[in-house]
């Protein structure tokens, strides 16, 4: 639903509402969202099963690909916030393999399992924790991309590029911490 919104935002001002090329960034981070969501989801899988080893795997090759792709984008003078989001996209596409691989011992891997008979009652006992879980998610996201958008505002662009290249380089630190 976000990214709709957001690919949304992307066609207004790609008519020419708001400042030159903010309608590619906002393509780009359209595209970039369900492909994020995906890998946050994979590595949510490894945790489940236990597989740590395999999130910490998932971690550095995310980030072995978005440092490699950043570090050759800065030598060439070419960091964009598009750029950024477009390799951020595509680097979480390469590390899935590794959570949805089958499990061992032949326990059948990753499966999805709706019973739609349970899934009111489910839904309902399990919002009235969900809902604070949702709402600090809300204001996290807030922030993650708030800062961003008021550092475009005030300084442009480009500094945004080079703000989110540098939180990759510290966002090294998290798959250890984790």
């Amino acid at each position: 639903g976000m990214a709709v919104l957001v690919a949304v935002g992307g066609a207004v001002a790609w008519m020419g509402f708001g400042e030159a090329g903010l309608g590619g960034v906002l393509f780009a981070l359209a595209g970039m969202l369900p492909l994020r969501l995906v890998m946050d989801l994979g590595r949510r899988v490894a945790f489940a099963h236990h597989r740590v080893h395999t999130a910490l795997v998932m971690d550095v090759l995310l980030m072995g690909v978005l440092l490699g792709g950043l570090g050759v984008l800065a030598a060439t003078g070419n960091v964009t916030v598009w750029d950024g989001y477009a390799l951020y996209g595509a680097a979480c596409l390469l590390p899935l393999w590794l959570a949805f691989r089958p499990l061992q011992r032949g326990d059948g891997g990753f499966r999805w399992r709706v019973a739609p008979a349970t899934a009111r009652d489910d839904l309902r006992r399990n919002w009235r924790f969900g809902r604070w879980v949702a709402a600090g998610r809300i204001s996290v996201n807030g922030r993650e991309f708030g800062i961003p958008w008021l550092l475009a505002a005030f300084a442009g662009t480009a500094a945004v590029g080079f703000m989110d290249a540098a939180m990759k380089v510290v966002g090294l630190i998290f798959p250890m911490l984790t």
